[in-house]
């Protein structure tokens, strides 16, 4: 049933008016449905899977087959309805299909444990010592986890990471408002992980996107999207026990000062 629903475009749907709205707005469920609407194909993918995998439940001969087909699915599918919060009447039904299938497998656990235990492998074996065959297991984890130390953190600078409003602008030594000019001034300052930048002009629509380079008290930030816009170049203090700090330099040839106050972050 719930194979056929993602087909007929009952299931992984969210209604439009919700997409319009801002991420953050968004509930863990509406987030699940927003993902799995995107793509109709991956949903087609998902409910083939589940039904071929019920069929062969059916059959004596494939109940095995469709076991190994719909435990990851049904295994995925009730952490995401437990994360994601999609109802504890949801949770309550995967678990007991879930259960159905763990069933199927646990009165096939003896042909499972020859299959995988006994049978005789036919991989060609390594003919070193046992030392270098544990050190080539082993390997899978500390590789990564040295390649990871290697690359270092996302967050460069995680006392500056967060999301500031602008208290105050001033540019050219002329003030300006948030009430004039309401197109164009600059109302928030995220300061992201991996050193980005990102200028917020009263909306979403109108950011400059960018990536900035900080040594002490100097930054710079350089524009990647618009590419057109003048780089900055100037000082940043440090924020005081208000939660406030300022920026100020030169932004192309005007001089620029911005009062920030941080509303969210590390």
């Amino acid at each position: 049933m719930f194979g056929w629903e993602k087909i007929a475009h009952l299931q992984l749907v969210i209604p439009p008016s919700k997409l319009d709205l801002p991420y953050n707005s968004l509930s863990p469920s509406d987030l699940f449905w927003c993902f799995f609407s995107y793509s109709y194909t991956l949903g087609c993918i998902i409910a083939g899977l589940q039904i071929i995998g019920a069929l062969l439940l059916l059959f004596s001969r494939t109940r095995l087959i469709g076991v190994f087909i719909l435990l990851p699915i049904l295994t995925n599918i009730l952490l995401m309805d437990i994360f994601y919060g999609i109802g504890n009447s949801v949770v309550v039904h995967a678990s007991i299909m879930l259960l159905g299938i763990l069933y199927f497998l646990f009165i096939e656990f003896r042909r499972l444990r020859e299959f995988f235990f006994s049978a005789k492998n036919q991989l060609p074996s390594l003919h070193i010592s046992k030392f270098f065959k544990l050190l080539i297991r082993l390997s899978v984890i500390y590789i990564p986890l040295l390649l990871i130390a290697m690359h270092g953190g996302t967050d460069k600078h995680p006392q500056l990471t967060g999301k500031y409003e602008v208290k105050q602008l001033e540019i050219g030594h002329r003030i300006l408002s948030k009430s004039n000019c309401t197109d164009s001034v600059l109302t928030l300052v995220y300061f992201d992980i991996k050193n980005w930048c990102v200028f917020e002009f009263n909306t979403p629509q109108r950011r400059w996107n960018g990536h900035y380079e900080k040594k002490k008290d100097h930054l710079k930030i350089d524009w990647g999207s618009p590419a057109d816009k003048p780089s900055f170049s100037g000082v940043l203090s440090s924020i005081d026990g208000s939660g406030n700090m300022t920026l100020a330099g030169m932004l192309g040839s005007d001089s620029i000062k911005i009062t920030l106050h941080k509303i969210s972050g590390q």
